[in-house]
């Protein structure tokens, strides 16, 4: 009787350290998802943060004409535009998302940096944190415009 009882004894230890271990991996899973679902949120705000106010130079049909355009989903307030080897400083206080603002960026001088730079806050107030984006000038002439 005592040698049934400790068989059944250890059948019973031993189911009960394979339902700890299947307990344990199911948390282990569980915290994984967990984790994912967290990160793949914390991308979407990235992005979303991100596409507020997204700042890109065009090229328009004459030489040395661009076009800087917030295809973001916000305004941007306090708006500078440093010009660098391109002479000069624009300022705009609202730049409204989809607005486009023509620039005339012919270098000065030989220059080693062919970008502008582009700073704004997010808040009319401009009490939040400025945030800023070089944007490398296109030189390629941009083919003829269709005439209608």
């Amino acid at each position: 009787m005592d040698t049934a009882a400790l068989v059944i004894s250890a059948i019973a230890l031993v189911i009960s350290g394979i339902s700890l271990g299947i307990a344990i991996w199911r948390t282990r899973v569980a915290v994984r998802a967990a984790a994912a679902a967290e990160e793949a949120t914390g991308y979407k705000r990235d992005e979303v943060e991100r596409n507020r106010v997204r700042f890109e130079l065009e090229p328009l049909g004459a030489q040395n004409q661009h076009a800087l355009w917030n295809k973001g989903t916000d305004s941007a307030y306090d708006v500078q535009v440093d010009c660098g080897g391109f002479g000069g400083r624009v300022s705009y206080d609202e730049f409204t998302a989809g607005h486009r603002e023509g620039l005339i960026l012919a270098p000065l001088f030989a220059q080693e940096d062919k970008q502008i730079t582009v700073t704004w806050h997010l808040t009319p107030d401009r009490s939040d944190v400025k945030r800023s984006r070089k944007i490398l000038v296109d030189w390629r002439q941009p083919p003829p415009t269709e005439q209608l």
